[in-house]
């Protein structure tokens, strides 16, 4: 394994290159058949996580690793459930870190308490969620690919050559699942925190009696956050592109939001207040103003607006209620398709509706729900439950209890921190439980 490893080095510098791949070389390197599993033995040095954690000196500073390390840990998360996305975690005794392996299906390959290792060199060291400034913090050092030309300091590894020449599996019996550790006040991360100064930071922890809600840095109550965009395909950075479903009385009463329920919400006209755009920078008109179809109307009349609004009613979710804004005009000199239907006006007269339909909309897609705790005996230190709205457990309710206090929140999950918040990432419904 010592000569394959090597030859793995050599191997990195051919997929070192950006964008699509396709390898072609003459050299030998492991062919993952040939063998069913690995040891510490196999391979001459295992630095810790919490070494390799302590390499990554400088923010926005993501760097190439060419000295030969080896780190290994069990894995602690899986997939299955949805609510991690093509990465795992995994730890050893000394801290944890992700994996951006950027495949589906990790748990059929990896499972949960499965020994892996990983030959980092040729593979990236990067942070994910550090923001400068006195009420932010750190984010969590992690593993990925080269990515430059990407929103973030790591990408995925998403060629399979590549994920095989650095991930090796270790014996699929051997498994040992992780146990959460559980943690006081004391033990959980303070906002610049780094593996070396909380060494619980990517494990598995268990933080108990968590109270609904959180006075925040700003003084503001925040209860549950969610970040949509108008279109995810555009600047995802870009205020205007950008609406924050934050504060207190957001009315998200569920651990995730799937594309339906997110659209229901929408539709509904409960956020249409919402305004547009980053902190310091709300510019860009509110919810209200962007989520509804417009008509434009070209033929008057009191009795055609309201079979416009009949007409168009039609596309609205059942049990939603919503605003059509409604505009007049002589003449349309617009490019849109005109779309004409027969409405039967008061006094049984038959005329034919001329309209344009748009639809700019706000992107109705599964958004991800961090849901504010107070830890216990603590009145300023929050913690966010995170939770995907692609992860099968999207959309269940919360119990009511949480909200009006008289029930606490047990929480098991990975530690991290995002821009110095402290997050929980749970692998299923089962780690929530509510007292």
């Amino acid at each position: 394994m010592k000569k394959i490893f090597y030859s793995i080095i050599a191997i990195s510098a051919l997929v070192s290159c950006k964008g699509e791949f396709d390898p072609v070389f003459t050299g030998q390197y492991k062919n993952p058949k040939a063998y069913e599993y690995v040891t510490a033995d196999d391979f001459d040095k295992i630095t810790t996580i919490a070494e390799l954690a302590s390499k990554y000196t400088a923010h926005g500073a993501p760097f190439e690793m060419t000295d030969g390390c080896v780190i290994h840990g069990r894995v602690s998360t899986t997939d299955q459930p949805g609510n991690f996305y093509k990465s795992l975690y995994i730890q050893d005794g000394t801290g944890g870190m992700e994996i951006k392996i950027g495949q589906n299906g990790l748990t059929n390959n990896y499972l949960e308490g499965q020994e892996i290792f990983i030959a980092c060199d040729g593979l990236w060291l990067g942070e994910y969620g550090y923001k400068s400034g006195d009420k932010n913090g750190n984010g969590m050092v992690q593993i990925g690919f080269d990515g430059t030309g990407t929103d973030y300091e790591t990408s995925y590894l998403e060629n399979k050559l590549l994920v095989d020449t650095h991930i090796y599996r270790g014996n699929p019996s051997d498994i040992q699942k992780v146990q959460p550790v559980t943690l006081a006040e004391a033990q959980l991360p303070a906002q610049n925190a780094t593996i070396a100064s909380c060494p619980y930071l990517g494990t598995m922890v268990t933080v108990e009696g968590l109270q609904y809600g959180w006075t925040n840095a700003y003084s503001e109550h925040e209860t549950a956050f969610v970040l949509m965009y108008i279109n995810s395909q555009m600047d995802k950075k870009n205020s205007a592109n950008r609406i924050f479903i934050s504060g207190d009385g957001t009315g998200v009463d569920r651990w995730g939001l799937s594309k339906e329920r997110m659209d229901s919400y929408l539709t509904s006209g409960m956020w249409d207040d919402v305004q547009i755009g980053n902190a310091g920078d709300y510019n860009y008109g509110s919810v209200g103003d962007k989520q509804y179809k417009n008509l434009y109307i070209i033929d008057k009349g009191n009795e055609l607006q309201e079979k416009a609004v009949e007409v168009l009613q039609k596309a609205v979710p059942a049990g939603c209620v919503a605003r059509i804004n409604t505009v007049y005009s002589n003449t349309y000199r617009g490019d849109d398709e005109i779309k004409t239907e027969d409405v039967t006006l008061e006094g049984g007269e038959t005329v034919t509706l001329r309209y344009v339909e748009t639809y700019p909309g706000i992107e109705r897609a599964a958004y991800s729900v961090s849901q504010y705790f107070t830890v216990p005996g603590s009145k300023k230190l929050g913690l966010q439950i995170r939770t995907s709205g692609y992860g099968k457990f999207a959309d269940a309710i919360m119990d009511p209890g949480i909200f009006t206090g008289s029930k606490t929140v047990t929480v098991t999950g990975v530690l991290t921190l995002y821009q110095g918040k402290i997050q929980v990432t749970v692998n299923r419904l089962d780690d929530i439980t509510v007292k």
